[in-house]
């Protein structure tokens, strides 16, 4: 299995958590676009940009657990990627904020 004994430093362990079950919400813990699987390569992303702003104001586990009781909205809003379909997506949309 890819993800066996793999710990997930970056994040504390209940926004962790919050994030694994955010990403079965929104389809499984596999990127939306290449169907990469290694969640320490996973992200949650906005799909129409945005997400620092949300993160911010929410915080990031907070955010995770607003999208789990409101799961229609993340469904909408959201979509799991890889880091690399993430960042050719936010180069692509123009959504970084240096210029190109």
């Amino acid at each position: 299995m890819v993800n066996e004994g793999v710990k997930l430093n970056p994040h504390p362990p209940y926004g962790r958590i919050a994030r694994l079950k955010l990403m079965d919400v929104l389809g499984g813990k596999k990127c939306n676009k290449c169907s990469y699987k290694d969640v320490r390569a996973l992200q949650i992303d906005h799909i129409d940009g945005y997400g620092s702003r949300d993160a911010r104001e929410k915080g990031h586990a907070k955010m995770y657990y607003y999208y789990l009781r409101n799961p229609e909205e993340a469904k909408r809003k959201l979509q799991v990627l890889c880091a690399n379909c993430n960042w050719v997506k936010r180069y692509v949309n123009k959504e970084n904020r240096w210029k190109q």
